[in-house]
């Protein structure tokens, strides 16, 4: 990204895109980027954080990941606590 012709690059853009995937709705767009500031803080805590409260940290980690895949349509991995009822936002809140 170039603000001003002569600047030097700010930033680049890497896109992902797999051909033939449909494009995600707005709101699934909007509920993920709800979700990435938790993302954000579970994983610097889990890996910064305290060593007593890594399950903690990481149980989060995973019921995010769990609420991340329901909103991209997919089936939340075996055994995370969103494929069993438990991945509310109560715990991210």
């Amino acid at each position: 990204m170039v603000e001003e012709p002569g600047q030097v690059v700010r930033a680049h853009m890497n896109f992902l895109r797999i051909q033939g995937a449909r494009r995600p709705a707005a709101e699934a767009l909007r509920q993920v980027d709800l979700l990435l500031p938790q993302v954000v803080m579970f994983s610097s805590l889990l890996t910064l954080g305290s060593k007593k409260r890594r399950t903690e940290y990481a149980s989060a980690l995973d019921a995010l990941t769990g609420q991340l895949e329901s909103i991209a349509g997919g089936a939340p991995s075996p055994g995370s606590p969103a494929s069993e009822g438990e991945g509310g936002s109560s715990l991210l809140a």
